[in-house]
């Protein structure tokens, strides 16, 4: 192991010792030094070490104070260093800085603080904040310097103190609404209280875009209510005017075969098909009327939607809809419907009653209907389909056949007023729902309605009623 190297001291005394040995090659640097000669004068052994050891320490010490001065020397361009950058930091920020002395004036303050409020550096460090920019409530109303939350500020506040909104004004006149925060600031360690940061921003645009869109907001409420209003009011007129309807066209009906029943003999061929021709014309008008009432039940005669096991629903449409199945010969398939959805339980039997009976319907001549009914659970909704080999609908047709009473067959080929799918999406929109038609996901010939509903987020639903119908 190599020997530690000697101590300080011990090379100061070789240094001075050998310093004093060439004490002829120093020689024209003593008259510099006034001090040295005294120490080298004299013969005394004792005498002459004392002056080693005293030149020694004077060496030491002024290496010292060497080392001390340059790291002083480095701490200070440290400090300038950290200083510039400080104050470039200050005077780039896009926000207003301010520092407020411990009698709330203006010590440091950066120039985007001064173009929001017009006033120069100099103007701001003289005069009182407070009777420059007059601070105002929300309201508009000037503030007292003992209610201007700039005026009463606590040093002995707590982490940052965020003021949302302070209308301030400008040396201009104008009116500006900033965001501000504030802190205490104190010198670490000595805990002596320097004054306040106030850091503040002009959201001026921020509030007039949330003013805009409040009144948007409630323009768009007192909408909604208005149309909401006239909706209902629409509902109601069409089910007491297709109610009303339902007497004089049943009159008009049951003259009409009278008519025909006693007058029989009496009338030709034309006579009797134009007779036919009233009596199915009313016959379809009293359909249309019954549908018509139907339409106008989905929002008048609902009942408060709440948990529903989802496969009794699709069983109960099911069992409707037994003859009608079993005469077409139809194969239906259920697949993966142990979901519970929040619904309205006889409006989603008639749902799946439509939609099924609309797959039994509109079949090519002599085809057997199969019918799939699939569910896919997701996090907060479900997906139904209900797939059927039928005739189709073109894309063109697959958002028109929405409409109330919208036909793309004639009468005499496929029944019906052309208002069950007009039911089924308004029962689906009611339940906060959506259906669509979409393609088979094999290709094939046929239709897809898809249907999204929200499941259920509570806990098992209550038992269905068994005497629900549609």
């Amino acid at each position: 192991m190599d020997p530690s190297p000697p101590p300080l001291f011990a090379w100061s005394i070789v240094a001075a010792f050998a310093y004093l040995l060439l004490d002829g090659y120093i020689g024209g640097l003593l008259d510099g030094m006034p001090f040295l000669p005294s120490l080298l004068s004299g013969d005394d052994p004792q005498e002459w070490w004392m002056r080693i050891v005293t030149m020694a320490i004077i060496m030491i010490f002024g290496r010292i104070a060497q080392s001390m001065l340059r790291r002083q020397q480095a701490l200070n361009r440290a400090l300038e260093r950290s200083r510039h950058e400080l104050e470039l930091l200050i005077e780039s920020a896009s926000e207003g800085i301010l520092f407020l002395d411990p009698d709330e004036r203006v010590r440091v303050v950066n120039p985007a603080f001064c173009r929001l409020v017009g006033y120069t550096p100099e103007e701001l460090r003289r005069s009182d904040l407070h009777g420059l920019i007059h601070p105002r409530s929300d309201r508009g109303d000037a503030l007292d310097p003992e209610e201007c939350p700039l005026c009463r500020l606590d040093p002995q506040m707590e982490g940052i103190d965020h003021i949302p909104r302070l209308w301030l004004t400008t040396s201009r006149g104008e009116s500006k609404v900033v965001e501000c925060w504030v802190r205490a600031v104190w010198t670490p360690g000595t805990r002596h209280f320097e004054g306040w940061l106030v850091t503040m921003i002009d959201i001026g645009q921020r509030v007039a875009s949330e003013e805009q869109n409040l009144r948007l907001l409630e323009d768009l409420q007192r909408e909604g209510q208005r149309l909401a209003a006239r909706n209902e009011e629409l509902q109601r007129f069409a089910y007491v005017a297709s109610h009303d309807l339902q007497e004089p066209l049943r009159m008009v009906s049951s003259f009409v075969q009278l008519l025909k029943r006693r007058y029989h003999d009496r009338l030709d061929e034309s006579a009797r098909e134009f007779i036919d021709f009233a009596v199915d014309g009313t016959r379809r008008m009293q359909q249309m009327i019954n549908d018509l009432l139907d339409y106008s039940r989905v929002g008048t005669q609902a009942k408060p939607l709440a948990p529903q096991p989802l496969a009794p629903l699709i069983r109960a449409a099911l069992e409707n809809l037994q003859l009608a199945v079993a005469e077409r010969g139809a194969r239906v398939e259920v697949v993966g419907c142990d979901v519970t959805i929040m619904a309205d339980e006889s409006q989603m039997i008639r749902l799946f009653q439509n939609l099924i009976g609309n797959a039994l319907k509109f079949q090519p001549e002599g085809q057997r209907p199969e019918i799939t009914i699939a569910v896919e659970a997701r996090e907060e909704s479900c997906r139904i389909t209900v797939t059927d080999n039928g005739i189709g609908i073109p894309p063109a047709y697959r958002d028109k056949v929405f409409e109330p009473f919208k036909r793309l067959h004639a009468h005499d080929r496929y029944g019906g007023s052309g208002i069950g799918l007009a039911v089924c999406r308004r029962i689906v929109h009611r339940h906060e729902g959506g259906l669509e038609i979409v393609d088979r996901a094999d290709g094939k010939p046929g239709t897809t309605f898809a249907i999204t509903l929200p499941r259920a987020k509570v806990g098992p639903p209550p038992e269905r009623d068994e005497g629900a119908k549609p």
